[in-house]
Order: structure tokens, then sequence, then C-alpha cells
């Protein structure tokens, strides 16, 4: 059976060894300040733990994926934004 994990965000990757440990993150409100704003921070809700060259094809194929929504307009980047440049991953997306 498939599970379904939602993060809104990573917050950290860890290499050790031949694993990659990727925790991943969830928005949650803290607590109020002085004006009554909340601040919204991201905690760790959950953990993937990948070996290297499953980590190293899986961030090609996400870096493809952006590229692509990019260069179709779905996702614009802000002025001064810089999208890192990857080496190509094993054509797993055609």
């Amino acid at each position: 059976m498939k599970q379904v994990l939602f993060a809104d965000g990573i917050v950290n990757i860890t290499v050790a060894g031949n694993l990659v440990r990727i925790d991943l993150g969830v928005m949650e409100l803290g607590t109020a300040n002085a004006e009554g704003k909340q601040d919204v921070r991201l905690v760790q809700s959950q953990q993937i733990v990948m070996p290297l060259d499953g980590f190293v094809r899986a961030v090609g194929i996400q870096d493809q994926i952006a590229q692509r929504l990019i260069k179709d307009g779905a996702v614009k980047i802000q002025p001064g934004e810089k999208i890192a440049e990857t080496a190509p991953a094993a054509s797993m997306l055609n």
C-alpha cells in the first residue's frame, strides 16, 4: 500500500556514510509577539533515508521538473533569486 506524506519543506539534509537523511517539516504557528503577530516556523515531521546514488538521481529529477515548471510559467522566479544548476538526471522523465 502506498503511503502519502505531506511536508511544507526540507528542514535538514545529512550525509552519513552511504546514506542521505532528509528531514521534512511542516509549518507551525509559534508564540505571539508583543504586537500579537505569530511566528511561523518549519518543524521536523518525518525523515526519508536514501542511498547516495538514489539521492543524486532524485535531485536530478527534481531539477528537471523545476526547470520545466519555470519554463512553462507555473513558477515565477523572484528578482535576484538564483536556481542552482545541477547535472542532468538519468533519463527518468520522458
